[in-house]
């Protein structure tokens, strides 16, 4: 019993000690700066999303999943999906690409169709909710957030 005391009074003070090695400061982000059509085949589009971001710490952030409902004003354009991992670097203040990609059921959808009417105003509102699980380390964690902003093509 005293050996399992031990054990386990060792493994507190490891984990401690780990965990106060690593000290999270805020990730933040400051906008989109671009927004680029990767491809459009068979129905499924893909984007890169160049995105403002500082990461103050001595440790990259992976963001490894993700989930995104997209809308713009009163049209829903759907759900996207983080299509690659990205990796955020260690005391970074600058640009990192973000990849998505959503599948549509018909070229000429509603949604679509609506959604190509605003882009001739080069100025598109966009209200992105959602999710990204984000891992440092041995650590992860949900990532929730609702973002409105507009954005230019």
């Amino acid at each position: 019993m005293k050996e399992q005391l031990k054990q386990f009074a060792f493994f507190a003070i490891v984990a401690i000690a780990f965990t106060s090695c690593l000290q999270y400061k805020e990730v933040t982000y400051s906008g989109v700066k671009d927004v680029a059509i990767q491809s459009f085949e068979n129905n499924e589009l893909k984007l890169k999303i160049t995105v403002k971001v500082n990461n103050p710490n001595s440790y990259k952030i992976r963001l490894t999943k993700g989930k995104f409902n997209i809308k713009s004003d009163d049209i829903e354009l759907g759900s996207f999906d983080l299509s690659e991992k990205t990796v955020i670097p260690a005391e970074t203040l600058g640009d990192v690409d973000v990849f998505v990609s959503t599948k549509f059921k018909s070229l000429f959808s509603p949604k679509l169709l609506g959604l190509m009417a605003k882009v001739k105003s080069n100025q598109i509102p966009i209200t992105v909710e959602g999710y990204v699980i984000a891992k440092a380390k041995i650590f992860s964690k949900k990532v929730k957030f609702n973002k409105s902003e507009n954005i230019s093509l």
